[in-house]
């Protein structure tokens, strides 16, 4: 870890020195980073695929004092497909297919996760050397696909593939291409975002607590996020990439039956109780990239949890290939 952030702050105090040209925008290959999205949309009548696949492992559960105390470990290997397609040069919508496959204490289940739909427009682009950074806002909406109401109990969580809302997420996508005193590129994205969560309507265990005879509705709360990350090329084709992202979500609020409720965990929250805390999580995401060329490349690297609070403590490989015709 501290090996990460040492190298993030040379490649950062590098920057000072560095000079950006207009050329350096269409020499440079990249697949993009693990986390951040991307900052400038698809040229007109071009298609996007970038599928993936990630592993999550939770490695027990930050307490609200920030510590972490052992819980059941949760799997779930999720592949997923986001395809977008570019309006115009400057508008482009795009779509997420997740599928999840979970398994706890010994129990498996699998199901389609909440798709989402995006549309996103170009506000502003990179100057090459001026202050202004490529700057992209985009609408993103969610919708509840996966499964998340009246789970098994005997499949300890495990039939859990969504939260059973609509939700709203808002925000921008910024870029910028250095050219190093190396002569190497630099790319930065900042993201930052907001959710903005419907009503869930809950029966029996579901994604928020519960048990038997549990009915009623549940209000999310909203999630705050904030995405830093850098790509660095040693060559044309070999990138390293790394994404620095912090997350909070409000407490969710129950208002019904309760009912008698069951004790275990899924794959984020605790099911103990109708409803949950307010949550925090700080996360680092290193990579390596290989790019084919300007428009084909593959990301491999670890989603990873650093700290957190009423929150699973995780790792996660993931996967990613992209490519854009």
């Amino acid at each position: 870890m501290k090996k990460f952030l040492l190298l993030s702050l040379l490649i950062f105090v590098s920057i000072l020195s560095a000079d950006s040209k207009k050329d350096v925008y269409t020499s440079g290959w990249w697949t993009g980073p693990l986390i951040a999205f991307k900052a400038r949309t698809s040229p007109a009548r071009k298609i996007t695929i970038l599928p993936s696949v990630a592993y999550l492992s939770t490695q027990g559960i930050y307490n609200n004092s920030w510590k972490i105390e052992p819980s059941e470990r949760f799997f779930i290997v999720s592949p997923s497909v986001y395809m977008s397609y570019g309006i115009t040069d400057k508008l482009e919508c795009g779509l997420n297919i997740p599928w999840l496959f979970n398994r706890h204490l010994k129990k498996n289940g699998n199901g389609l996760g909440d798709a989402s739909f995006q549309v996103a427009y170009q506000l502003l682009e990179d100057d090459y050397g001026g202050p202004v950074y490529d700057t992209l806002f985009f609408v993103r909406e969610y919708f509840p696909s996966g499964r998340y109401s009246n789970l098994k109990p005997e499949l300890d969580g495990t039939d859990q593939t969504g939260f059973g809302l609509f939700y709203t997420t808002l925000g921008f996508n910024l870029q910028k291409i250095f050219l190093l005193a190396n002569a190497r590129l630099l790319r930065l994205r900042i993201n930052i975002a907001y959710d903005l969560p419907a009503v869930a309507h809950v029966q029996g265990l579901n994604a928020y607590g519960g048990g038997l005879g549990t009915k009623g509705k549940v209000w999310d709360g909203s999630t705050i996020y904030l995405t830093i990350s850098h790509e660095v090329q040693f060559t044309q084709n070999w990138v390293f990439a790394c994404d620095y992202s912090y997350e909070h979500g409000g407490k969710a609020k129950f208002s019904g039956n309760p009912g008698k409720s069951f004790s275990h965990i899924n794959s984020r929250h605790l099911l103990a109780n109708n409803g949950y805390p307010a949550w925090d999580s700080f996360n680092v995401s290193p990579a390596i990239e290989y790019n084919f060329s300007q428009g084909i490349g593959l990301i491999g690297g670890v989603w990873i949890s650093v700290a957190g609070r009423n929150n699973p403590a995780f790792i996660s490989p993931i996967i990613k290939f992209s490519a854009t015709f």
